[in-house]
């Protein structure tokens, strides 16, 4: 696949570079979002919080009566617990093969009248959301946690010239929730599910 890249409102630029790219989805993920324990229902919702107030989770609402917990959390290294796929990128003979999980500087061509240079681009990606966390009791001795994510992945995008001067930004965002899919143009974004394995294994 060959793709035109040119940025439109950077009106310095009269023409448009061309480089050829391959675009690798991400790969199908079934992530695991419920787990019963052999543990009272006070026993589990004591690890549980106990856990998560350990843990770079912020809990913002706490209903033990509901046996339900809202949580929020921020990561700016998501590469873990999304999967954006990858994009194999070759300018000028030369390929990069950039994973759009996480931050990746990389050549970028362009074009300025007649002369056409290779310039460089940096794509910084952040992660937020929230989780909804519910603990059911299953009998006296047995309790069952499920976990369902909000996932918010950022995108910025930077472009400099040859000489390091800035050009452009771009900033993109995509919202999606457990099991399924969100997307910024060609790119789709899933979650891994070790963000739900990491909440659901605060109780053993």
């Amino acid at each position: 696949m060959t793709r035109i890249i040119c940025i439109a409102i950077i009106f310095v630029l009269s023409g448009c570079a061309t480089h050829t790219t391959n675009l690798v989805k991400p790969s199908i993920h079934e992530p695991k979002t419920q787990k019963t324990v052999k543990k009272s229902f006070d026993d589990a919702w004591k690890d549980m919080v106990s856990g998560l107030s350990r843990s770079f989770f912020v809990i913002n609402n706490i209903e033990k009566e509901s046996g339900i917990i809202n949580v929020s959390y921020y990561s700016e290294d998501p590469y873990d617990y999304i999967d954006c796929g990858v994009l194999h990128s070759t300018v000028d003979g030369k390929t990069t093969s950039i994973d759009l999980s996480r931050d990746e500087t990389y050549a970028w061509p362009y074009q300025r009248g007649v002369y056409r240079f290779s310039g460089t681009a940096r794509r910084d990606v952040s992660l937020s959301g929230r989780v909804n966390i519910y603990v059911e009791a299953k009998g006296e001795e047995s309790t069952e946690i499920n976990a369902n994510t909000k996932y918010v992945v950022s995108v910025l995008e930077s472009f400099y010239n040859n000489n390091g001067q800035s050009l452009n930004q771009i900033k993109t965002e995509t919202t999606f929730q457990t099991g399924t899919t969100g997307s910024m143009y060609n790119i789709v974004c899933r979650g891994t599910g070790e963000l739900e394995e990491k909440i659901l294994a605060l109780v053993e």
